[in-house]
């Protein structure tokens, strides 16, 4: 029944005791220039050699710049980590904030060429992830997962066991 937990390659290699291989193998694919999921952003858009005519290329868009008081970290928010709704990170946040007397954090989202980056204002400081998700709420859930890095509700070393950081 293990097998029914495993929602990525190193979930799945885990099993073998294949982990560490997986991880190294995913590093080495990055080396080598292979566009993956943890590189999509507006603006960077994998060559296409299928279409000779450029205006038949899709628009490239880039992301506006951040302001220079945004805590930023390169943290992919995978639902598949959370299988319980308590835990996952936005309603981890607004637990801490309940416990500690804090204002509730604040969202906002900005969307680009289908994809979205959100920013998490809380306690006066401001959070994002440069990982651009494919919807709102995973953007949402990304920030509050460097807000919660940020104020050590979560360890690094968490999240790049589960697969969040890739380093």
């Amino acid at each position: 029944k293990l097998y029914n937990k495993c929602v990525n390659n190193i979930n799945f290699s885990e099993i073998w005791s294949l982990g560490d291989y997986c991880y190294r193998k995913q590093l080495e694919q990055k080396k080598l220039g292979n566009f993956g999921r943890r590189e999509v952003a507006p603006g960077v858009i994998p060559d296409d050699d299928t279409v000779d005519e450029p205006e038949m290329k899709r628009q490239k868009m880039n992301a506006p710049p951040l302001d220079a008081d945004i805590i930023q970290h390169n943290i992919a928010f995978l639902r598949s980590n959370y299988s319980n709704d308590t835990q996952l990170p936005k309603t981890r946040l607004y637990t801490y904030a309940g416990r500690k007397n804090l204002a509730i954090p604040q969202y906002e989202t900005q969307g680009i060429d289908k994809l979205f980056r959100a920013i998490c204002t809380f306690n006066g400081k401001r959070y994002t992830s440069s990982f651009w998700e494919k919807n709102k709420k995973q953007a949402e859930q990304g920030a509050a997962l460097v807000c919660l890095l940020e104020i050590s509700e979560v360890t690094e070393n968490e999240l790049i066991k589960n697969g969040s950081i890739l380093r």
